[in-house]
C-alpha cells in the first residue's frame, strides 16, 4: 500500500471530512485600526500588546498563548515550513483551540474577525512577502475498516508515535513529560482518545494535514521528514 494511502489509514475511524478552501493572502496592513481595535480588546490580554505571548493573563495560562512574531502556527492547511493561509487564522479565531484557553469568537462580525487576522500577521514580517503558502495535496481517503486500521497501526509503530503519545495513544509516552516547545515551555502530546480536544478538527482530512505539516513550534514533526509519500510498505 502506498504511503499517500497510509496516512489517511491512520485516521480513518475519525467523522466525516470537512473541506475548505483557503482564499488568496491578503497583504498585512499595519494601520489596520479596525483589527488592531478587536485585538486589543480580546487578544492582548493573554497574547500580548506586541503579539509576543506576554500579556498579563500568559504566566497563568498552558500552554502558553502564541507569540505571533515568530511566525510559528501550529494548525495550517499548508506545507511543513510555510505560513498559515488567511482561512486558517480565520478559523482558529472563530472556532478556537480545545483544551487550551484560547475562546472560538463566532459572536464577532465576519468583517471583525477578518479585521483581526488582517492585524495579527503584522506581528510577523514573514507575512510581507507576496508569496501564497502552498497548501497541502490531499491523499486517496481509505475507508475505515479494520485491515486499514491495522495498517495505520504499522505506521504508527513505524514511525514511533507512541514514544510521546503512548502505546494507547494517551498522550503518555515515556518522553512525554521532557518535551519542550521552540520557547522552551513544556508542551504535552495529544491525547488521542480525546478527540473532542483535537485543535484543528477531528475530519480525516484534518488529521492528515497535522501529519503533512507538523505543529510548527513544537515537537511534532512532519511526518513527510522521515517518510516519503511514494515510499512502499
Amino acid at each position: 500500500m502506498p504511503v499517500s494511502a497510509l496516512f489517511a489509514v491512520a485516521a480513518a475511524c475519525v467523522l466525516e471530512a470537512w473541506a475548505g478552501s483557503a482564499q488568496a493572502q491578503a497583504q498585512p496592513t499595519a494601520g489596520d485600526s479596525g483589527g488592531k481595535s478587536v485585538y486589543d480588546d480580546k487578544c492582548a490580554h493573554c497574547h500580548g500588546a506586541e503579539g509576543k505571548g506576554d500579556g498579563a493573563g500568559a504566566e497563568r495560562l498552558s500552554p502558553r498563548p502564541r507569540d505571533f512574531t515568530r511566525g510559528l502556527y501550529k494548525i495550517r492547511s499548508t506545507e511543513s515550513g510555510e505560513l498559515p493561509t488567511d482561512d486558517d487564522l480565520l478559523r482558529i479565531v472563530t472556532e478556537g483551540m480545545p483544551g487550551t484557553s484560547m475562546p472560538g469568537w463566532p459572536g464577532l462580525s465576519d468583517e471583525e474577525r477578518r479585521a483581526v487576522v488582517a492585524y495579527i500577521k503584522t506581528f510577523s514580517k514573514q507575512f510581507e512577502r507576496a508569496a501564497a503558502p502552498s497548501e497541502i495535496a490531499m491523499a486517496d481517503r481509505v475507508a475505515p475498516s479494520e485491515k486499514s486500521e491495522s495498517e495505520g497501526r504499522k505506521v504508527f509503530e513505524m514511525l514511533e508515535c507512541a514514544k510521546c503519545h503512548g502505546q494507547e495513544g494517551r498522550g503518555n509516552g515515556p518522553s512525554a513529560l521532557s518535551l519542550v516547545d521552540e520557547w522552551g515551555y513544556p508542551t504535552r502530546p495529544a491525547d488521542l482518545t480525546m478527540s473532542w480536544r483535537f485543535r484543528g478538527g477531528t475530519a480525516t482530512e484534518d488529521l492528515y494535514r497535522r501529519f503533512i505539516a507538523g505543529l510548527a513550534g513544537t515537537p511534532m514533526p512532519s511526518i513527510k521528514e522521515s517518510f516519503p509519500l511514494d515510499m512502499e510498505v
